[in-house]
């Protein structure tokens, strides 16, 4: 996937990263921070989504053609596997750098944190262009971020 980091610590089309930010292990102390990785994220969640939708499509024509032994089933079975295998890529590369994808229809990524004295995580969305929200780590609801960072 073009704009991945290697092992290296060079993404693919030949740019550094940013120090600290990245690394497995790295938490951010501000939504900014998180915001300093999002073209990489953007292009890690958009392939993701995008090969969800293609999955989605083969299973379900996969389905209609469960009871029949031939071999359109059989190539099925093999793009099928190929694209998931995509898909764990894409998902291991955002491991790589300490982010977590939370929801594959929508590309949700969270970003570990320790915000307003919490360990917490950030969320980000494909459809916005900063990070809006966030949450103590094992808690469901997600706060805006504006309402914590109004009483720092």
């Amino acid at each position: 996937m073009d704009g991945t980091i290697s092992k290296s610590g060079v993404n693919r089309k030949g740019g550094k990263r940013m120090s600290g930010l990245g690394e497995p292990g790295h938490i951010c102390s501000e939504p900014s921070e998180a915001e300093k990785m999002l073209p990489l994220v953007r292009l890690i969640a958009s392939d993701i989504r995008a090969k969800f939708s293609v999955l989605r499509s083969l299973s379900k024509k996969q389905h209609r053609l469960v009871n029949v032994d031939s071999q359109e089933l059989r190539d099925l079975r093999r793009q099928i596997g190929l694209v998931s295998e995509e898909i764990e890529h894409c998902m291991a590369e955002l491991q790589k750098i300490g982010l977590e994808l939370i929801d594959m229809d929508t590309g949700e990524v969270s970003f570990p944190a320790v915000f307003g004295g919490n360990l917490a995580e950030f969320l980000w969305e494909p459809t916005e262009e900063h990070v809006h929200r966030w949450r103590r780590v094992n808690e469901t609801e997600w706060h805006d971020i504006q309402d914590i960072l109004g009483r720092i």
